[in-house]
């Protein structure tokens, strides 16, 4: 079966969860990261509604919830049973793909004085990244609206 299919048999399964807005209330936030959400994320995957029908597993709650493009195709179709799973899910591949980057030290002020121009620019726009990488692997704050929302609607 394939996705189009797919959203049309089980589309009506899911909750529509927003999850946080920016500071600025322009766009939503990534449940997953925390950057910026341009996507939705179905949990389960719609791709693999079938299979935990197809195990016996008991799906409490199918949700769509915003996500950036980058963690949803990361996680794809993967399967696991919880929210917070699959965030845990993410969490691991995401400090496995950049270990080195959340490992790396930071650099001292006067080390980076020291340096000339266009090291000094690219320490700068690494170091930034490297921030960008760790913020996205520490980030918890989507789960805890989804946990509010969810709670709510009890």
């Amino acid at each position: 079966m394939n996705r189009k299919q797919s959203k049309a048999i089980y589309a009506d399964r899911y909750t529509i969860l927003n999850g946080e807005r920016s500071d600025t209330n322009l766009f939503w936030i990534c449940v997953y990261c925390g950057m910026p959400a341009d996507t939705r994320d179905h949990a389960p995957p719609l791709s693999r509604v079938s299979d935990y029908e197809s195990f016996n597993l008991e799906q409490e709650f199918y949700l769509l919830v915003p996500c950036c493009s980058s963690c949803n195709s990361i996680l794809g179709d993967s399967l696991q049973e919880t929210i917070l799973q699959r965030i845990e899910h993410l969490k691991d591949r995401l400090s496995s793909r950049y270990a080195k980057r959340i490992k790396a030290q930071e650099w001292d002020d006067s080390e980076v004085l020291e340096l000339g121009r266009n090291l000094r620019s690219w320490v700068a726009v690494s170091s930034a990244k490297d921030l960008k990488i760790k913020h996205r692997v520490e980030y918890y704050g989507g789960y805890d609206s989804i946990a509010d929302q969810l709670l709510l609607d009890k």
